[in-house]
């Protein structure tokens, strides 16, 4: 047995990770896919270096001493300086970066750290809290910068005013000093980076792109163990050399995992979910400080991974027949080549110009009964165009979840988070395939968020418009239809089924028991008229 475990680990691929900082829950989800053997089941055996100040994680990976690496979003920074790095998914969906004060500096909006001394570092957390400075308006020069020391009490004893730190770290540290922090959080003033960037040298996802996804799905398995057995990775946690020294203990790295629960969000974010929209807004601000250049892209930047995510596939009764999509999906497809019909034809000759008139009559009209008609039947309708990663969300598939137009923005990140977590397997899984051309009409039942706080069940039925040469789709039109009350219908008829079941068992058990007391008597009652008789 030992010689086959031997055997085994000398086949495992060997790969680096370089953590941002020293031990800590922080990086529970490494630990969780090492010690639970994730990564050994992707034929991988990871070595996971913690991090200091001397460290820089980026400088790790680019010379080669570690694979993967953890960091921020100053990552972006060293992207568009030409560094060949590639960003492979967030942790932090918020960034924890916070400044911390004590109570009797008066520190509690950014205006007031003007003349104040202020303990961060560049790879800390010092960009963010630069982008909230110029927001506010606050001259850079007119905040001084100490070099932090990561030592707290720096800030008990007056040498600094002020200090960045972790939301998830810091605060618990002083409150067991007795001392019940003020901070500045930037997210209130508009600044919202992403957190614990998961990254990698370009080089390495061409040379070896199965390393790189079978990394990036055992880290996200660890984390997902992680975070539902956090007491288990703890307890790990406090075993590894120089944790216990430093002075952590098992209440405040919980007090870490609470912390940081909040930031991650898994409930409606999957863990490493990254969007280019909001990174293109993260460039936007570093180009505002003058950190990147004007014309920086994020070609090359984020990483993009194809295949099978899910690795099952659910299936729901269908309530309401496919000829609703039929009708609609004719109408939405009518209603664009009209629109085409009427481009092309501007510029014409007057008699086209005619008909162009009346074809935008039509078009209206069209429209009308299309809008008419969906509001009546209670269907919301989405059209998603693939080749420009586009969502377009009518009104009434808002207004179904409770939210007034303006309150959802229309792109996929909405659908996903308003979405039921044990729902989106399922449904990326099916989507894939009917992209793909493997289903051509896909419909499932799920259950969607509604903004009073309750899960509403949605009934979803779609079909690619438009496909490519290769078969996959182009652009998919769908439409929601609320049918949550024959669902909860459904669920209290299996409910009754169920109680029935148990009744009909109860009375099966009541007329053999009784039927076995009164056996019994009668029998004692035909002896003793025998004896009567004699």
């Amino acid at each position: 047995m030992c010689l086959v475990f031997s055997t085994v680990q000398g086949q495992l691929k060997p790969v680096t990770l370089q953590l941002k900082w020293q031990h800590q829950f922080e990086f529970a989800g490494y630990y969780a896919a090492d010690i639970k053997g994730f990564y050994a089941e992707k034929g991988l055996k990871v070595t996971i270096k913690p991090g200091d100040k001397n460290h820089s994680p980026v400088t790790e990976v680019l010379r080669g001493r570690a694979t993967f690496g953890i960091t921020d979003c100053d990552l972006l920074v060293n992207y568009t300086k030409g560094d060949p790095i590639v960003a492979m998914g967030s942790l932090f969906q918020h960034s924890p970066y916070i400044i911390l004060a004590t109570p009797y500096q008066n520190i509690h909006a950014p205006s007031d750290l003007i003349g104040k001394r202020i303990l961060s570092a560049d790879n800390y957390g010092w960009s963010q809290m630069k982008a909230m400075l110029m927001r506010e308006g606050i001259p850079l020069d007119s905040v001084r910068k100490l070099e932090h020391s990561f030592k707290p009490m720096d800030l008990l004893n007056g040498n600094a005013d002020a200090m960045t730190g972790y939301v998830t770290v810091e605060p618990y540290q002083y409150l067991k000093m007795g001392i019940d922090l003020s901070y500045i959080d930037p997210i209130n003033y508009g600044v919202d980076f992403y957190g614990d960037i998961l990254f990698t040298q370009q080089s390495v996802i061409n040379n070896d792109p199965g390393l790189t996804e079978s990394f990036r799905m055992a880290s996200i398995k660890g984390w997902e163990y992680a975070t539902s057995h956090p007491e288990e990775i703890i307890d790990y946690i406090l075993s590894l050399p120089g944790v216990e020294k430093r002075g952590a203990t098992k209440e405040s790295l919980m007090y870490e995992a609470v912390q940081m629960r909040k930031l991650m969000i898994p409930e409606l974010v999957e863990i490493g979910h990254m969007n280019e929209g909001r990174w293109q807004h993260i460039l936007s601000i570093y180009q505002k400080l003058g950190m990147v250049g004007k014309r920086t892209r994020l070609d090359d930047f984020l990483y993009n991974h194809e295949g099978t995510q899910i690795d099952r596939i659910i299936q729901k009764i269908i309530y309401i027949s496919i000829t609703i999509l039929v009708i609609i999906a004719g109408i939405v497809l009518y209603s664009i080549s009209l629109k085409r019909a009427v481009k092309n034809r501007t510029g014409q000759l007057e008699i086209e110009i005619a008909q162009g008139n009346e074809t935008r009559e039509k078009l209206m009209v069209s429209e009308e009964r299309l809008e008419l008609a969906t509001e009546a039947a209670g269907i919301g309708i989405w059209d998603w165009n693939l080749l420009e990663n586009t969502i377009y969300l009518s009104e009434m598939w808002k207004t179904m979840l409770g939210y007034e137009p303006d309150e959802l923005p229309d792109n996929m990140d909405t659908f996903f988070l308003l979405l039921h977590p044990d729902d989106k397997e399922g449904i990326l899984k099916n989507e894939r395939l009917h992209i793909d051309g493997e289903i051509q009409k896909l419909q499932f039942i799920c259950r969607m968020k509604t903004k009073s706080g309750p899960y509403k069940w949605i009934l979803s039925i779609s079909r690619a418009g438009f496909r490519n040469e290769a078969g996959k789709a182009t652009r998919i039109i769908g439409i929601h239809l609320d049918v949550d009350d024959i669902k909860n219908k459904e669920v209290e008829l299996n409910q009754l089924s169920q109680e029935l079941l148990i009744s009909n068992k109860e009375l099966k058990q009541f007329a053999y028991i009784t039927s076995h007391n009164l056996r019994s008597p009668v029998a004692n009652l035909l002896m003793l008229m025998r004896l009567f008789k004699k």
